[in-house]
């Protein structure tokens, strides 16, 4: 921190010698200015500079306070008052309109008032750094398609005249040479770089690869893909919520069983989970406001935004233009995905929401006996959103999200036929079919190819403008679903007083969404970006 307290003093005192050669804003100084007055009965001028918050605008504020005295012990008949502006454009303002001496501006605040304010501003001092050469001379520009034509300089991926190269042919002898080459020409803006080892030099290393497609980049996609950590932490949860329900058993509290022991009637057996389940929601809550920056993602991400938007998997082209229709196309298949999801949601939801009474009132079995039928389809479920990428890679997401429905549909059907066992344990409860571990197994891998690939197909549909009303569309029609089917099979219950209706619902609902869903157009990108591996475990469910 020494260096640059020693960069920012001299930068202080070479303007504040430039300003007092000019002349300052003529003011007495008086009790409140930062630097004290002499006993001289001459008048002082005071000069007024002003930071712009580059930095922590406290941070900025307790140094500029210190360098007032300097820069008033080296010019003599000037004191100084220094602030920090609340915004780069407010700084402008104030030294446009004369409300302060100096100001630090950026090289594109003052290109805009040299414009807009002509003879009013004038540099003093400037600072200027020269660009990489393959930004500032051989790949210029801004654009998505600028910035990607760099990137593919640097990696070796295309000609010095931007011919592209073929996989086998990164990095030869006719590939552009990339070295960090500064240009002459002077640059306004900074370059970050983010590298990575190429695969051949992970193997080397003793490294795992990440062309997870074999096409010879590795892209922040694949990169996260590999290293993917976060997406776990779903099925992390759901093995929490299980524990808990291995440990406070519902079944336990109701007495079905006929015996009593410490959870029979006791309402911390069922309050507990809850209480726990809040005290988690509120730090993963408290750790999404504090740590996820969205804005900043947003527009660090935008290049890839923009790829991604050009690959999508979707009948015609989306626009950038906010006024612009959906096509047709477009909008037909948009409306056949959020149909079938409804379907395939009042299907699930509705297993999902009575399976606990299913089990305590039907089979007569032990609540307990659920939670090990959650871990089996949750196993289950982790090798399907492992496979669902490959899977949609090779047949494209139409015929993976079928294959996970027709999957779904097997499971439900068995389901159809389960009986309760008719044996009691020693515990008082009934034995719990085998045939539905089966089932959930079945299930919960097709429920995972659903959701991995439901998803992206809707939002692929719209430009990056407009992502946060799709997924509003998707969760507007998967949480609607969510909330009717169990007061719509909760009537069915209470009409036929029997349990048993319950596969029979969820498979007429399943089957009517993979006939909806067959009409939905299969169209497979050149490149398509599916979900791979653990990334895939913070999908629905």
């Amino acid at each position: 921190m020494k260096n640059s307290n020693k960069i920012f003093v001299m930068g202080g005192l070479l303007l504040a010698a430039a300003l007092t050669a000019c002349g300052g804003t003529g003011n007495s100084s008086t009790a409140g200015s930062s630097a004290a007055a002499s006993s001289s009965t001459a008048a002082t001028q005071e000069i007024h500079i002003q930071l712009v918050p580059s930095n922590d605008p406290a941070t900025l504020l307790t140094r500029a306070t210190a360098l007032a005295p300097m820069l008033a012990k080296y010019t003599p008949g000037f004191t100084y008052k220094i602030d920090v502006g609340t915004t780069y454009a407010a700084t402008t303002t104030a030294l446009v309109n004369g409300q302060i001496d100096g100001g630090f501006l950026t090289a594109s605040g003052y290109a805009q008032e040299t414009i807009e304010n002509a003879g009013k501003v004038t540099v003093l001092l400037s600072a200027s750094r020269a660009g990489y050469k393959v930004q500032a001379d051989d790949f210029t520009g801004f654009t998505a398609d600028a910035k990607t034509k760099q990137l593919a300089a640097m990696n070796g991926e295309i000609k010095a005249d931007g011919t592209a190269l073929t996989k086998d042919q990164y990095c030869g002898a006719d590939a552009y040479k990339y070295r960090g080459d500064q240009s002459k020409t002077e640059v306004s803006f900074y370059s970050g770089l983010m590298m990575s080892l190429r695969d051949s030099a992970r193997t080397a290393l003793g490294l795992k690869t990440l062309d997870s497609d074999g096409d010879g980049r590795i892209t922040l996609k694949e990169l996260h893909d590999n290293e993917a950590v976060i997406g776990i932490m779903g099925f992390l949860g759901g093995g929490f919520a299980t524990v808990f329900g291995l440990v406070f058993v519902l079944s336990d509290y109701l007495g079905t069983n006929g015996k009593n022991n410490w959870a029979t009637g006791n309402l911390w057996a069922i309050e507990l989970p809850f209480l726990g389940a809040s005290v988690l929601m509120l730090i993963s809550c408290a750790v999404l406001f504090w740590k996820i920056k969205e804005n900043k993602l947003e527009a660090e991400l935008a290049p890839e935004m923009k790829r991604g938007e050009k690959e999508a998997a979707i009948v015609d082209s989306v626009e950038d233009d906010d006024e612009k229709p959906m096509s047709k196309a477009n909008k037909r298949m948009l409306l056949l995905i959020l149909a079938a999801e409804v379907l395939w949601f009042f299907a699930d939801n509705a297993i999902g929401t009575y399976i606990g009474n299913y089990t305590i009132y039907y089979l007569l079995a032990s609540s307990k006996s659920t939670m090990i039928n959650t871990i089996i389809g949750g196993l289950a479920s982790v090798a399907g959103f492992i496979a669902a990428g490959p899977i949609a890679d090779k047949i494209g997401r139409k015929w993976t999200i079928s294959l996970g429905l027709g999957l779904y549909i097997i499971g439900v059907a068995i389901m159809c036929f389960v009986r309760p066992s008719g044996t009691v344990l020693s515990d008082g409860y009934h034995s719990f079919p085998w045939l539905l571990y089966v089932v959930w197994g079945v299930k919960g891998f097709g429920w995972a190819l659903i959701n991995t690939c439901s998803f992206p197909m809707v939002v692929e549909l719209c430009s990056s403008k407009k992502i946060g009303k799709f997924t509003g569309y998707y969760y507007a029609a998967s949480m609607s679903a969510q909330s009717l089917t169990p007061i719509v099979l909760g009537i069915i219950f209470k009409a036929t007083q029997v349990w048993w209706v319950l596969p029979i619902y969820s498979l007429c609902f399943i089957v009517a969404s993979f006939i909806v869903f067959l009409f939905v157009a299969n169209v497979k990108a050149h490149k398509v970006e599916n979900k791979k591996g653990l990334e895939a475990l913070g999908g629905d469910d």
